[in-house]
């Protein structure tokens, strides 16, 4: 029994030491308390400034992000359509220029058919040349 007791007055021995130092450093524990709370308020404002900074980050990004993609995709439509048009303007150019061809052989035919038959080529084609002609007979 007394080796039971001796153990609780240590017990009651080391907890007096324990509340004479707490009442004795009362002030130092309490600044100590309070400088850690205001450290950590601190840091906890810190954390919230920076968590409002990366959320307004993000919402730049993803609203860059989205009218790179518009423009991407406008850029991608109108070049496509320039593509078309210019395909299309391509197709006209050449059915005339087909037609402007057809035409010239025609007439090319034509005037091999007169020049054929004709008696006074040489005379035609001075006068088209803008030279004299000179009859030899």
């Amino acid at each position: 029994m007394q080796l039971f007791c001796g153990n609780m007055d240590q017990t009651n021995n080391i907890l007096e030491k324990i509340k004479s130092w707490f009442v004795d450093k009362w002030k130092w524990i309490i600044g100590l308390f309070v400088g850690l709370l205001a450290l950590s308020l601190a840091f906890l404002r810190r954390d919230s400034f920076h968590k409002k900074n990366f959320e307004n980050l993000k919402k730049s990004t993803d609203a860059e992000r989205k009218v790179i993609e518009d423009a991407t995709k406008k850029t991608s439509e109108e070049t496509d359509k320039i593509l078309q048009d210019a395909d299309e303007t391509k197709e006209a150019v050449i059915k005339k220029n087909k037609k402007a061809a057809d035409d010239l052989d025609k007439e090319k035919d034509e005037f091999l058919k007169e020049s054929k038959n004709s008696d006074t080529l040489a005379e035609d084609i001075a006068r088209e040349l803008g030279v004299d002609f000179v009859k030899t007979e």
